[in-house]
Order: structure tokens, then C-alpha cells, then sequence
């Protein structure tokens, strides 16, 4: 049999994802995240060769902000922030953002708005652009891989299009796959078998960084095909786990299993280095499917 180490990196952050009453977007959309632990901003998205359609649902009937960072912090930030008036009347910008004032308008309009309304969840904005901005100047290109997602929203309307309230502490920002052409299965095989690698009750220290890992005695399940992994993760904790790795040691002595430690500090000598990686997750991760054959 063989053992397996779990080793996790404890800092932010990892948002969740769920069916949540009152939301029901325009049309069918392929992804969709969950961008805040309360669940009140969810985003829905599609994409083509050329453009990236989004449609964002929050719960507030004030002014919504959402946007691109290079670094996942509200500035420097290729944003939009619209709004639905009481009266009807929709508002909504291409933006940008240099520091901690309210973002300024694009000279060159390049997301444009589809629709908007306040409902009884809040407010939905829909709206797109293209993946490569023809704005070189105040937005950014939306990239293969991983980008990070800022948003940000407030309570009330702005008394005009100039007057923009700030947001306060709803705000934040997640990292996701935009343009990932993945499409999640519906339903899973009859006979698959599910295990899970907890660290039972791990007490987070109260430190900037922690690695830890932990052995595991893996089960002789025979001959299988891994086609699914997501994290598990404390309802609470998510802000706490940065990145899960999970190796695969051959021929290490059965008192690895249950052994734990800081991987660096002190390592336990039944936990050896491992170089076998067959799981990696991080931050704006949600669950990874392989394909089922």
C-alpha cells in the first residue's frame, strides 16, 4: 500500500459556491462563482474567441462595482460600477482605478452594459467585452490563466454619475480562471468512491505562515482512475488556506500514517520529502475534474 502526505500553506483565501434563492440569471451561463463568503455577490460568465459576457448578482440596491487587478488590489484596477435608480434609470461606466479615490471613467468606453434591474435579491448588472481590449491605455486584457477579480458595492445610489459613496469594508477579490473551457459533469459514475484527507482538527497558529503535513495510509482500492478533487475546507476557515498539495510516497514505514508536523520547523522523522505530486490546489480553486472514460 501506499501513503500519502497533505501538505497546506495557511493564508487567504478561498470563496465557495452555491444555488442561492432569488438569483436567476438571463440566459444559461457555463461558470459562475461565488465571490464572497456571505454569498452576497455572485458572478455568472461566458465567453467566445473574442469576448467575455458577465452578469453579476449582489445583494444591495446601491451602486455595484467589478473589475480586473494585476495584483488583487482595489488599484491600480480596470473596473466598471453601474447602478439601478429607484425610478428605473441605469447607470454604468468603464472605469479605472489609480488609488483610494473613486475610480475614474475610461476616455474609451470598451465594457458595455446589456441589461440591468433591481429585484429582489438586489441588483443584476450584465455586460461585456472583448477579451483583448482594443484600450491599452486604462484596461487590461483578460489572460489564459489565472486572474485575479476585484469587486466592490455600497448600500446607497451616488446622488450623481461623479459622486461615488465609498464602499467600505465590502470589497475583495478572488482569483479565478476566466477563460477555462472546462465543462463540469452533470452527474458522477454509479460506483465512484469518495476519500477524504482531513487534518482533524488542526489548530491554526497564531503566525504570518504555517506549512503543515500529515501522512496517510491509503486504502487498497485496486485499479482506479481519479476524475475529481476539491478541498475541504471548515465552514469559517476559508480565509485561512493558501495552497493543498498531496504526494504520493512509495515503500515508507506504516508509522507515517497519522504523523504530523510543520513541514519545514522541526519535521517529524516519520514524514520523508516526497517528490510524487499528484494533487495541487490554490487559491481560486474550486473543485478539478478530469475527464470520465
Amino acid at each position: 500500500m501506499n501513503h500519502l502526505a497533505f501538505l497546506v500553506l495557511l493564508l487567504p483565501t478561498l470563496g465557495w459556491a452555491a444555488s442561492i434563492p432569488g438569483v436567476k440569471t438571463t440566459e444559461p451561463f457555463s461558470q459562475s462563482s461565488v465571490l464572497d463568503k456571505d454569498g452576497n455577490y455572485i458572478l455568472f460568465w461566458n465567453f467566445n474567441d473574442t469576448h467575455i459576457t458577465f452578469e453579476v448578482h449582489v445583494r444591495t440596491r446601491g451602486w455595484v462595482g467589478f473589475g480586473l487587478s494585476g495584483n488583487g488590489n482595489m488599484f491600480p484596477g480596470d473596473v466598471v460600477v453601474g447602478w439601478v435608480t429607484d425610478d428605473g434609470t441605469k447607470h454604468f461606466a468603464d472605469r479605472h482605478t489609480v488609488g483610494h479615490r473613486p475610480p475614474l471613467v475610461d476616455s474609451s468606453q470598451d465594457w458595455f452594459l446589456l441589461f440591468a434591474e433591481e429585484n429582489e435579491f438586489g441588483t443584476v448588472l450584465k455586460f461585456v467585452r472583448e477579451i483583448k481590449s482594443c484600450d491599452t491605455t486604462d484596461d487590461m486584457d483578460i489572460p489564459e490563466g489565472t486572474v485575479r477579480v476585484i469587486y466592490a458595492y455600497n448600500p446607497k445610489d451616488p446622488a450623481s454619475d461623479d459622486d461615488l459613496t465609498y464602499h467600505g469594508q465590502t470589497r475583495g477579490t478572488k482569483s479565478l480562471s476566466l477563460l477555462s473551457k472546462y465543462q463540469v459533469p452533470k452527474n458522477m459514475p454509479h460506483d465512484v468512491i469518495e476519500y477524504d484527507f482531513l487534518n482533524n482538527n488542526f489548530l491554526v497558529p497564531n503566525a504570518t505562515t504555517t506549512y503543515n503535513c500529515r501522512g496517510f495510509q491509503m486504502p487498497d482500492f485496486g485499479k482506479v482512475h481519479m476524475i475529481k478533487y476539491e478541498p475541504v475546507i471548515t465552514p469559517g476557515n476559508e480565509l485561512n488556506v493558501h495552497h493543498i498539495l498531496l504526494y504520493r510516497c512509495a515503500g515508507i514505514s506504516p508509522s507515517s500514517d497519522g504523523a504530523s508536523g510543520n513541514c519545514y520547523d522541526h519535521r517529524p522523522k516519520e514524514l520523508p520529502h516526497c517528490a510524487n505530486t499528484i494533487i495541487a490546489w490554490a487559491i481560486g480553486g474550486e473543485a478539478f475534474f478530469s475527464p470520465i472514460t
